[in-house]
C-alpha cells in the first residue's frame, strides 16, 4: 500500500513534537507499517522519513519535481 496523506500529517506531527522536546520511537503507517527507533528519533531521521515519503507519493502519481538552471559566463 502506498503512503497516505495521513501518514504524511503523522510525519510532520511527530517533527512538531521532537522540535518540542519529546522523545519519538516509533511511527506507525496507516497500513500497519511502522518505523522504529532504538534511541529516539532525531530531527534529521523524522524529516529524511517525510522526504521518502513525498518522493514515494510523487513517484506514484507520475509527477516529476526538477528544476531548471541557466549559466553563463555573463560575456
Amino acid at each position: 500500500m502506498a503512503w497516505t496523506d495521513a501518514d504524511e500529517d503523522t510525519v510532520k506531527a511527530a517533527i512538531l513534537a521532537r522540535e518540542r522536546g519529546e522523545q519519538i520511537k516509533r511511527i506507525t503507517a496507516q497500513d500497519g507499517r511502522s518505523v522504529e527507533y532504538a534511541e529516539g528519533a532525531s530531527l534529521r531521521d523524522l524529516m529524511s522519513l517525510l522526504s521518502e515519503i513525498r518522493s514515494a507519493r510523487n513517484a506514484a502519481s507520475g509527477r516529476r519535481r526538477f528544476v531548471l538552471t541557466s549559466t553563463s559566463k555573463g560575456l
